[in-house]
């Protein structure tokens, strides 16, 4: 039975197939595969519907199960290959809901396709799904289920608190590392005149709508640092810059500078414990660059700068006028056309 292609997100780490297969109960056929192998630490897995399986960071507590070679090792690159997968015995495709391109050490979903369990297979194979004549069938050994620690970097921490000011409203926040926060579902109308995301201490009133926060304003999800547009249901993913970790603060919040305006939040947590190896990519990743922590006043700044601009040129172009008249009215003057009549004396 064809399923579709992969579900991805604009696929992440290049990963992309054509049409999906389910051959038999214990085979599935991936046409013209491609991952760049770049992921850490990712795995071909099947799971049950519990799982949050359509999300592209997600704790699946699904199956790993071997490649194409039987193997249980980390993926490698894929550059379009027709993969079959065959399960171990015992273990059918028709008992799971879903398939998934895994990395387990940050809970990334590479992509997923949804499985069917109604389904009813010829009695025998297509010639690409059968083994050779005279061979006999390679018995597929489970893999291990925790090939490495799996990450802790999937803490909920629930949705945002908010006044419903502005829309501001979210799924839920979970943190994906030290340096990573993932926001579910977040909407915000973009109509506040000085928004940012910012994170501070305890000490801070940040449970209060209005409240004079002395947080740190951190980038959005693409790294920048300018105010915050609409956003509508959209998942994001944030980045601290360079020696900021979300486990350092206590608090997120959607905050207005100019009027000490607080649109949402949510608390954070610093007795999360990560591994070496989140850790360790957590140091060697690329980092967004700080952002200004005056951005309000630096807009203001620019604009006094435009209209004192504006201003001088106005007087610039008065004074050019005034030069004009002045050439006008001696040209005039100077006119022989306008000259004195003198009188003319008769001999």
């Amino acid at each position: 039975m064809d399923l579709g292609k992969l579900e991805t997100w604009d696929n992440f780490n290049d990963v992309d197939s054509e049409m999906i297969t389910m051959m038999s109960p214990n085979k599935l056929m991936i046409r013209k595969f491609e991952y760049n192998g770049d992921g850490p630490a990712a795995w071909f897995m099947v799971g049950k519907e519990e799982d949050e399986y359509n999300e592209e960071f997600a704790d699946l507590d699904g199956v790993i199960i071997p490649d194409e070679d039987g193997s249980c090792d980390r993926l490698g690159r894929y550059d379009g290959e027709d993969v079959m997968l065959t399960l171990p015995k015992d273990m059918k495709f028709t008992d799971y809901d879903y398939f998934s391109v895994f990395c387990i050490r940050f809970s990334h979903n590479f992509g997923y396709i949804r499985l069917r369990k109604d389904v009813v297979f010829n009695t025998t194979l297509p010639a690409d799904a059968a083994p050779a004549a005279g061979t006999e069938p390679k018995t597929i050994d489970e893999c291990e289920q925790d090939p490495e620690p799996r990450g802790q970097n999937n803490v909920k921490l629930g949705g945002m608190e908010s006044w419903g000011f502005n829309g501001v409203r979210s799924g839920v926040v979970s943190l994906m590392s030290p340096t990573k926060l993932k926001i579910r579902g977040f909407d915000y109308t973009g109509e506040g005149p000085a928004v940012w995301f910012m994170i501070g201490k305890e000490d801070d009133p940040y449970n209060e709508e209005f409240a004079e926060l002395k947080g740190v304003i951190i980038p959005d999800e693409n790294g920048s640092c300018d105010k915050l547009a609409r956003y509508r249901n959209e998942n994001i993913m944030l980045t601290t810059p360079p020696g900021i970790n979300f486990t350092d603060y206590d608090y997120l919040a959607v905050y207005c500078t100019r009027f000490n305006h607080n649109f949402g939040f949510v608390e954070l947590k610093r007795n999360v414990q990560f591994g070496q190896n989140e850790l360790a990519e957590a140091a060697n990743e690329k980092r967004p660059k700080p952002c200004r922590q005056d951005p309000d006043e630096e807009e203001e700044d620019e604009e006094k700068e435009e209209e004192k601009g504006e201003e001088e040129k106005e007087e610039e172009e008065e004074e050019e006028e005034d030069d004009n008249k002045k050439k006008r009215k001696k040209s005039f003057v100077a006119s022989p056309r306008f000259a004195p009549i003198v009188a003319s004396s008769t001999k």
